[in-house]
């Protein structure tokens, strides 16, 4: 064999060898089984996370990874929460994204339950009076209750005086609760400084089913400030069956439910976080942690948009809404 017909057959066979190589790693990549990251979040089965889920399986699928959301009921305290991720850490998840439980002591069992592996927090920080070790994916509560506060003195003219406010919120016990409602009173103070007549406060307990008859059962109020999902699900609820007797509506939420009560005129205004972007942040940094165990996740403040009836079918509202 002339010496170039022998360098042109060692060239093939070192082609063919690269391509065998490259074969197999795909292969072998391809039965890679994914790591599976545990979603626990309170109630999984209410609609307010379904643009949250919808974002985080958009980005598990990108990032090829397993996501297990699990079936929850209200989850009331740190103790119920503790069970919960131990449950699925027996079962395997490589990392958790996890709603904090509301009540002391949640910052403490989610140090001691996780132990190293990966966990990013949303929606809420445990309310331990100091900034959260864990990363954060949430909106800023505060700036939620201001745009809320917001939202009512445009539609009054930049005055609330001689009308009665009834305040219903069922995050109780956790910061996001405090920190909505510190941002609502501070936007009520910021309008013609006359200090409206704030009639009651409602905090209900997370997973009370009748929320909707506690609302209804409250004296008479012009003026709903629904200061989370299960509020503005349920005073628009109330609306709609006339039981609130004309009071108008105004709330914070995340779910498609509160969004038809807009749609209907039950709600008058909602402020929205982009839960969406939410999710799929969320997974995608515990997707870089999961491959660089170097790598610090880093959390995010969720954008928050305000919304009218006229404001729903506008194109680019349409995206922010209905990304799923």
């Amino acid at each position: 064999m002339k010496h170039g017909g022998h360098r042109a057959f060692l060239l093939t066979e070192i082609l063919l060898g690269i391509c065998v190589a490259a074969l197999l790693l795909l292969m072998f990549r391809g039965n890679e089984t994914p790591e599976r990251v545990a979603v626990i979040v309170s109630d999984s089965d209410s609609g307010e996370w379904n643009r949250f889920f919808a974002g985080i399986k958009q980005g598990a699928a990108e990032q090829n990874l397993r996501i297990v959301i699990t079936a929850t009921d209200a989850i009331t305290d740190a103790e119920d929460e503790r069970a919960i991720l131990a449950q699925e850490l027996s079962a395997g998840a490589s990392a958790l994204i996890v709603q904090p439980a509301p009540g002391q002591g949640t910052e403490e069992m989610l140090e001691k339950a996780a132990g190293s592996v990966p966990v990013m927090l949303v929606r809420d920080v445990p309310p331990s009076g100091k900034e959260s070790d864990f990363p954060v994916s949430a909106p800023d509560s505060r700036a939620c209750g201001l745009r809320l506060a917001e939202m009512m003195l445009e539609d009054y003219a930049g005055s609330l005086s001689g009308k009665k406010i009834g305040i219903v919120s069922t995050a109780e016990g956790t910061t996001l609760g405090q920190k909505t409602l510190e941002g609502f009173s501070e936007g009520l103070r910021k309008g013609t400084g006359e200090e409206p007549e704030v009639a009651w406060t409602l905090s209900v307990t997370p997973g009370t089913s009748n929320v909707k008859q506690k609302i209804a059962e409250e004296s008479r109020v012009d003026l709903v400030a629904a200061l989370d999902t299960a509020a503005s699900d349920a005073a628009g609820e109330a609306a709609e069956e006339k039981s609130l007797w004309g009071a108008v509506v105004y709330g914070i939420s995340s779910s498609e439910h509160s969004v038809y009560c807009l749609d209907h005129d039950d709600i008058a205004g909602l402020v929205i976080p982009n839960d969406y972007d939410c999710g799929w942040h969320c997974i995608t940094q515990i997707a870089e942690k999961l491959q660089n165990s170097r790598y610090e996740i880093t959390g995010s403040e969720v954008e928050i948009r305000t919304f009218r009836r006229e404001d729903l079918f506008e194109k680019e509202n349409e995206d922010f809404l209905f990304m799923d």
